[in-house]
């Protein structure tokens, strides 16, 4: 069996399984929280909202994760685990930013069911979200720093990401380097990392208006990238960010209904390694789709 066929029926299988173990009890809380709005959930702070956030939970828990025994969560509610796990990320965020609601109403002993119950509905969600994210993100067999790498990125740290990607190029030994140093040589140094990480890195991608040097796709977000070599020792990054924009790179991938960001990197002749990176967010769709 091909490893994403098999990973893909991991994911479901767990998610299937997680699902099966919590969905009756949650559905009956919800019924409950519902047909007595007035004396229950209402009377709490923000109570409206409160039952808003329990009506978003439950709707896309019942939307996205319903199945029987003919259909699986993947390929049948998903088409691929990026296109699930962007989802989960949307849900997770969303979760994250309403949370304060259920924090507003702790009190202690006296704290309301309702309260404590959807906030056990919340710890779990975040737990399984954060389960299927780092399944997809670690590898055994991939060295501790190039784990952090590529967590780094999927989590837009682009200055803990240049960081580790400038040690891993110093540890190249000084032998090994090309007599001559060009633009071409780091790009192909950071293809290959990057790649070997299985972050599955696309280079020079032909465009209407140029050529884009990289573009690395998460379930979240696009990165695109352009490098540039300075001889002299001066920032080149913001040059770099600058032809990102100018060519409209960005619009390319709009389709895909993600942020993207614009990267410049910087390499250097003296240092052998990148001197400096510029970062912008290119385009944040008005709604991002799998909510």
């Amino acid at each position: 069996m091909h490893p994403i066929v098999e990973r893909e029926r991991e994911l479901s299988e767990y998610l299937e399984e997680w699902i099966s173990a919590r969905y009756k009890d949650w559905s009956m809380f919800y019924h409950s929280a519902n047909q007595d709005k007035r004396n229950g959930v209402y009377r709490l702070k923000s109570g409206d909202r409160l039952m808003d956030l329990l009506d978003d939970i439950m709707g896309n828990i019942e939307e996205h994760f319903a199945f029987d025994a003919t259909s699986h969560i993947i390929p049948s509610r998903f088409s691929s685990i990026p296109q699930l796990l962007q989802f989960l990320d949307n849900f997770q965020k969303h979760i994250k930013k309403n949370f304060h609601l259920i924090e507003n109403n702790f009190n202690g002993e006296k704290t309301d069911l309702v309260v404590i119950e959807m906030y056990k509905m919340c710890q779990d969600i975040d737990q399984m979200v954060t389960r299927c994210q780092g399944i997809y993100m670690s590898d055994e067999n991939i060295p501790i720093p190039y784990q952090q790498a590529r967590m780094a990125l999927r989590n837009n740290d682009l200055k803990l990401f240049v960081m580790l990607m400038g040690s891993l190029i110093k540890s190249v030994p000084y032998s090994v380097h090309k007599e001559k140093l060009d633009e071409g040589y780091f790009h192909t140094i950071i293809h290959v990392i990057t790649a070997v990480l299985g972050m599955n890195p696309v280079s020079e991608t032909e465009t209407s208006d140029g050529r884009i040097d990289m573009m690395i796709e998460y379930p979240n977000r696009i990165f695109i990238m352009e490098f540039k070599y300075s001889k002299d020792g001066k920032d080149r990054s913001k040059g770099a960010l600058k032809q990102i924009k100018e060519n409209s790179y960005a619009e390319a991938y709009y389709i895909k209904g993600k942020q993207i960001e614009g990267v410049g990197m910087s390499f250097s002749q003296k240092t052998r390694n990148i001197d400096h990176f510029k970062q912008e967010c290119l385009y944040k769709p008005q709604v991002s789709i799998y909510q």
